[in-house]
């Protein structure tokens, strides 16, 4: 919860930017409204209040209770299945094709459970505009109910799945993929485990999520908020539509705010949980 709190105004930022092309915002005139991370908080905050860079946040911890509760949950028991005891040693020693797999599966199965979440915090994001001529839900039990009543369970909370499980997939797993090796490989090296430790290996998680996800995190973006189906209906079909209309680069709109999102929830995630984690193992013996 607190990493998600922590990643909201960043990650409404990265939203605009990813969907400015698209039409689907206040301003719909041919310059360029939002050019930058700072400028666009900046720019949210002076046209629709100083809370307004946070709006979304209580869809987002519904999908990070759900999701990273998921996902984290089930790695460290999906590990010690596949290395056939719950001895921490005997789980640090899987092999890298191992935990990307284990990785890979919880977060699927996190990510299908939290799509609903996921499309509503993104809508949240995108449509509270200044403008009153965009739709804006009243609350965000009124957006679940809307949706599903208006586009139905499938095509409306569940909008977007493909793309949304596809990158979902990816950066989950190369966040804890790369933290487990990173960890690994740092204290094999003589490095103390502590806070500092726990920091750089997230830092270099959010970073390396950050640069293999951000291509389907716009393609997921798009595919949500995509109700006119401007770009189709597939993921192959958002993509090619992408390429032509946009470009390569635009599979990276919205990098740096991005970044500081991932990189910063990655921060705070594992930082986290190593020392709840440490806290429950005193308490409980073990």
């Amino acid at each position: 919860m607190t990493s998600s709190v922590c990643e909201t105004r960043c990650e409404r930022s990265q939203v605009r930017l990813q969907l400015q092309s698209l039409g689907k915002l206040a301003s719909t005139s041919e310059v360029r409204k939002y050019r930058g991370p700072l400028q666009t908080v900046l720019a949210i905050a002076r046209e629709e209040g100083l809370a307004a860079p946070f709006k979304g946040w209580a869809p987002g911890i519904h999908r990070q209770v759900i999701f990273t509760g998921v996902r984290l949950g089930m790695y460290e028991k999906g590990k010690a299945m596949l290395a056939g005891s719950n001895d921490p040693e005997a789980k640090a020693h899987l092999s890298i094709g191992k935990k990307i797999a284990v990785s890979l599966g919880t977060s699927g199965l996190g990510i299908t459970l939290a799509n609903p979440s996921d499309v509503v915090k993104v809508r949240y994001q995108a449509f509270q505009g200044a403008s009153k001529a965009q739709r804006e839900y009243s609350s965000v039990y009124q957006a679940y109910r809307e949706i599903a009543s208006t586009e139905g369970i499938w095509k409306g909370l569940y909008r977007g799945y493909s793309a949304n499980l596809a990158r979902n997939m990816i950066i989950s797993a190369t966040e804890i993929t790369v933290y487990d090796q990173t960890k690994q490989v740092l204290l094999a090296n003589g490095l103390p485990d502590q806070v500092g430790l726990h920091l750089g290996c997230g830092f270099v998680a959010g970073l390396s999520a950050t640069c293999l996800g951000s291509p389907m995190d716009v393609v997921g973006t798009k595919m949500m908020v995509n109700s006119d189906g401007r770009y189709g209906s597939s993921i192959g079909s958002v993509i090619v539509q992408m390429l032509q209309k946009e470009g390569i680069r635009s599979f990276y709109k919205g990098f740096w705010p991005n970044f500081a999102r991932v990189g910063s929830f990655n921060v705070v995630l594992w930082t986290s949980y190593e020392q709840i984690s440490k806290l429950v193992e005193a308490t409980t013996g073990g």
